[in-house]
């Protein structure tokens, strides 16, 4: 034995061993960037996600508007209009007979009022006015005057000579009194007229 080998101490045998063992140990090969799993492997560590703050935010303001929902068309009635506007057209005649049997005055206001009234009782009933319901208007309003024209005539005479006769009205009025027809025939053109105005509101 050398000298170097008498002078080595236990300690350093022991150190040289397990340097060596370490060498012989294998390697584990290093995982793959982002793969999870393995023996003996640590995953790398995950960032952690930012937490977000949650700020809770008022909603809008809705503002209901009427005009500015669309809304379906409303149906048509057309029978209710039409008893509307006969009821009126018969209140109407009852108006201008009493007028001129016992105020004896003629006058188109009284057939715009009319026609009016029946054009407006039209748009009640029905809900909206269609065509055909407008000439049913224009017919009726006519049809109020010259009645309501005939009825004064009878409650006139009636005034006068103490009888009512309605057929026998009738028969004196287009035998004597056929400027006071087209009078009435005029005042009831003006009521349509305002029958056609008050349908188209």
């Amino acid at each position: 034995m050398t000298d170097d080998q008498n002078s080595r101490s236990p300690s350093e045998d022991l150190v040289r061993r397990a340097q060596e063992s370490i060498r012989e140990e294998p390697t584990i090969p290093p995982l793959a960037e982002g793969s999870v799993g393995g023996s003996g492997a640590v995953p790398e560590a995950v960032p952690e996600a930012p937490r977000l703050r949650y700020q809770p935010q008022s909603a809008p303001s809705v503002r209901y508007e009427p005009d500015s929902v669309p809304r379906p068309d409303a149906p048509v009635d057309y029978r209710r209009g039409l008893v509307f506007a006969v009821a009126a057209a018969v209140a109407g005649a009852v108006v201008w007979a009493l007028i001129l049997a016992y105020a004896e005055i003629q006058a188109w206001l009284i057939g715009i009022g009319i026609g009016y009234l029946i054009g407006i009782a039209a748009i009640r009933g029905a809900g909206k006015v269609t065509n055909q319901l407008r000439v049913a208007v224009i017919a009726l309003t006519i049809g109020a005057v010259i009645v309501g024209e005939l009825l004064g005539t009878a409650l006139l005479i009636n005034k006068e000579l103490g009888f009512f006769d309605f057929p026998f009205a009738v028969e004196l009025y287009f035998d004597n009194l056929g400027g006071d027809f087209a009078f009435a025939l005029g005042a009831a053109a003006v009521g349509c007229w305002a029958a056609l105005s008050a349908t188209r509101k």
